[in-house]
């Protein structure tokens, strides 16, 4: 479509006014009628008037009203900027009838050498998928039983055009051939209990949760690693209290007589000082010890002699445990939250009924890093939405003759998710590498990973950024803050809100934004509405958002059917065409059974008005 051209002609009527469906979101340019009076536009949940009302200086709209004089002819023309159209040779692509049959997330990579960026010719795109419907669809387009949902599937494509070669669709089984999801969790977060990984867990939610050694244990020794070599100036421990049970004088499980010692990558461990903790007696008393190296590792040495390695007086209680509440370690000022613990002695550590929601992920050197979020039941939602998002781990899977090798995958906890009673900051939801390996156009060599902060139903984008490197170490990362750089999460400042989950930033590489980067997302998560804004930089500032596109499967499968989570994909996209993804799912199971087409992505093309 053309800059100017006339997308609506017609007549005010004899009451002097017009309501305008264009039946899509367009960008406006001009307004002519005779005697104009006023002119406004719908957007999200309200009307708003324009300033002139002969131009609408490309705002993007659907519905219009418009007063003039009566009986005068009207028309409006095209603006400038981006407009959405489906794309259903690409979404026929996605429906299946047997075996894989329709997913509710759909995230895709360059696994060739990970250039992400527009007018690939000679891709190799893998397609990750959240979950997976497995089974077979009847030809009255029923779902039979055995109906499986494993929590993520995968998909590869030679080339970038599902139109021109097959989707090769990829389902997991074990050893039995039952079908399992590709990513399960395995990492130290999927536990609980009084496990060491709480002595580094800060945020309000974990803050009462604490280590305590097994009973009698003979050997009490933490190790905390660093991922890599760093200088610690000096750690904070928090010795044991419990303010509920305190009447029992639990504080003195608390530590007293330890060794301290510390090692590089070789882990040959040297004493740094012999420390004998004081018992906490009020709950949020930190007490300091200098550590003054450059280091890897840290270990702790606990004294495994009642009264001695603890406050306990060996002669009134039987109780041999050694606890401690949390520990801090800083370099300088900058407090560390990526550290691995591992110790000889656990009093409880139960494994949690949990499962990854994979969230963005990013091609590094040969490596496909992802930040799934750790998801558990939560009975007390109502249907479809019994859930609730518990942490954030990292996955990072070798690339090898353009496939992943699952049997090479490592994954570990991040923190990268904050919740406290008011919200709760999760990152992940958009990683955009502005790097040469990513096909930048003007690379600055950071890799930009985007989240959210949640309060009440709506979403606040933020941003991080770390050297491609350094990804692995999130004590590395730095989060935007108004003009600054800073190393801590919660002060990171909004760049847009009314976010989705799910979304997407993508350099601009031509056209009046040529340099600039275009955001992607369904305007509060779940509705109908895919938006755009544009940012100055990775970080903003970012416009005010346009509408373009609006989803029909609403109206098209009833039920309880909605659409979510829209999100570009660069490397399936050209100068003329972005490519763009949403999600369509049902709050009731039954509804995804009656009905196939339910449950799969939807594929849209959007396009910029030409001149």
């Amino acid at each position: 479509m053309k800059f100017n051209d006339i997308v609506f002609a017609g007549n005010i009527s004899n009451d002097g006014k017009i309501e305008i469906d264009l039946k899509r979101y367009l960008p406006l340019n001009k307004v002519f009628c005779n005697g104009i009076k006023k002119v406004e536009y719908f957007f999200i949940n309200r009307w708003i008037e324009i300033e002139k009302p002969f131009h609408f200086n490309d705002i993007t709209a659907r519905y219009i009203n418009i007063s003039a004089k009566k009986n005068s002819e009207i028309s409006l023309t095209l603006g400038s900027g981006y407009y959405g159209e489906e794309k259903p040779e690409y979404t026929k692509e996605v429906c299946m009838k047997s075996g894989w049959t329709g997913a509710d997330g759909i995230f895709s990579f360059n696994i060739k050498d990970g250039n992400d960026s527009l007018n690939q010719t000679n891709a190799k795109t893998l397609f990750v998928f959240g979950d997976t419907l497995v089974g077979f669809v009847s030809e009255d387009n029923t779902r039979t039983e055995p109906l499986l949902m494993p929590n993520n599937t995968v998909a590869y494509l030679d080339g970038n055009d599902p139109t021109k070669k097959m989707i090769d669709y990829r389902i997991n089984t074990d050893e039995r051939d039952t079908i399992i999801s590709y990513f399960e969790p395995n990492n130290c977060s999927v536990f609980q209990g009084t496990i060491p990984r709480f002595l580094v867990k800060y945020d309000e939610i974990n803050k009462d949760k604490r280590y305590l050694s097994g009973y009698n244990p003979k050997k009490v020794e933490l190790i905390f690693d660093f991922v890599n070599e760093k200088y610690i100036s000096h750690l904070e421990l928090l010795n044991y209290y419990d303010e509920i049970t305190e009447k029992f004088e639990l504080s003195k499980r608390g530590v007293k007589e330890t060794k301290i010692y510390y090692a590089l990558e070789d882990m040959k461990f040297k004493l740094l000082t012999d420390y004998s903790f004081n018992r906490n007696t009020s709950g949020d008393t930190f007490e300091k010890v200098d550590i003054n190296q450059e280091c890897r590792y840290i270990k702790i040495l606990i004294t495994p002699i009642q009264g001695v390695g603890n406050h306990y007086l060996e002669s009134n209680q039987k109780e041999i445990v050694f606890g401690i509440n949390k520990v801090k370690f800083y370099t300088d000022e900058r407090l560390l939250k990526d550290i691995h613990i591992t110790c000889t002695s656990i009093m409880s550590k139960d494994l949690q009924k949990v499962w990854f929601w994979l969230q963005d992920g990013v091609v590094i050197d040969k490596n496909l890093y992802f930040l799934p979020l750790l998801v558990g039941p939560d009975t007390l939602q109502p249907e479809g939405l019994q859930f609730r998002v518990q942490d954030v781990s990292m996955i990072k899977v070798p690339i090898v003759n353009n496939e992943l090798d699952f049997n090479g995958s490592f994954q570990k906890p991040t923190p990268l998710a904050v919740t406290s009673s008011k919200s709760q900051w999760l990152f992940g939801a958009a990683i955009m590498a502005n790097t040469k390996q990513a096909g930048a156009k003007n690379p600055d060599g950071y890799v930009y990973i985007y989240g959210y902060d949640t309060v009440g139903l709506n979403r606040y984008l933020k941003v991080a950024r770390t050297k491609p490197e350094l990804f692995e170490d999130f004590d590395s990362w730095e989060f935007y803050s108004n003009g600054e750089w800073v190393s801590e999460l919660t002060e990171s400042s909004t760049l847009l809100d009314h976010i989705s989950c799910e979304m997407s930033i993508t350099p601009i590489t031509s056209g009046i934004n040529n340099g600039k980067f275009l955001a992607i997302y369904t305007y509060d998560v779940n509705t109908t509405l895919i938006a755009q804004s544009i940012g100055e930089t990775p970080w903003g500032p970012f416009s005010e958002p346009k509408i373009v596109f609006e989803s029909l499967e609403k109206k098209r499968l009833g039920g309880m059917a909605y659409t979510y989570n829209a999100k570009a994909h660069p490397h399936m996209s050209n100068d003329n065409e972005l490519i763009v993804t949403y999600n369509v799912n049902t709050y009731s199971m039954e509804h995804n059974i009656e009905n196939a087409d339910v449950y799969h992505p939807r594929f849209v093309s959007l396009k910029f008005t030409t001149k």
